[in-house]
């Protein structure tokens, strides 16, 4: 019985062991890039975008908004998952708004930066590029495995879309 239970946690650790290794060899680094038109004016779909306090009323998933600080504007989303907070780190109307995670200790940051293309006077493109890291090798092989790079900003843009009473079509671009 030991001889089996010594067997066990040999492959157990085994796995453990090149899970991590699996993970070491990820980049830290990531990009990830979605769109979708959404038909409403593009000084419309900005103003929605820009109004984080308003997240709660059309983000699924989003319970809470608190604004922690002004100039420059950070905040803090509450989901399920837990709490996490973000700095405006651009903002060039009527195109293009970045935003940053800037919680220490998650293990996990990066920035969405929003590009707001009209495509006609009403209807306009929004395209999401998350440049984001993960520190640990254990979760980029958990992320990688389980995890869609794509899955929240999709989910942005079909809230989004459907705050204006439309259902989109995503594009995943990279």
């Amino acid at each position: 019985m030991f001889k089996w239970l010594l067997i066990a946690a040999g492959s157990i650790a085994l796995a453990g062991s090149a899970f991590f290794v699996w993970g070491a060899s990820l980049p830290r680094d990531h990009m990830a890039r979605s769109a979708a038109v959404v038909p409403q004016p593009a000084d419309d779909v900005l103003a929605k975008i820009k109004d984080v306090e308003g997240y709660p009323t059309w983000r699924a998933g989003v319970a809470r908004v608190d604004i922690v600080a002004t100039d420059p504007l950070r905040w803090r989303e509450t989901t399920q998952q837990g709490a996490l907070t973000f700095e405006r780190i651009a903002m060039e109307s009527p195109t293009r708004l970045a935003a940053r995670v800037i919680d220490d200790g998650q293990g996990f940051g990066g920035t969405w930066t929003y590009e707001v293309v009209s495509e006609s006077a009403s209807s306009t493109r929004v395209t999401i590029t998350e440049e984001g890291y993960v520190d640990s090798a254990l979760f980029r092989a958990v992320s990688a495995m389980f995890f869609d790079p794509h899955a929240t900003m999709n989910a942005f843009l079909v809230d989004l879309g459907a705050a204006f009473g439309a259902d989109v079509a995503l594009e995943e671009l990279d």
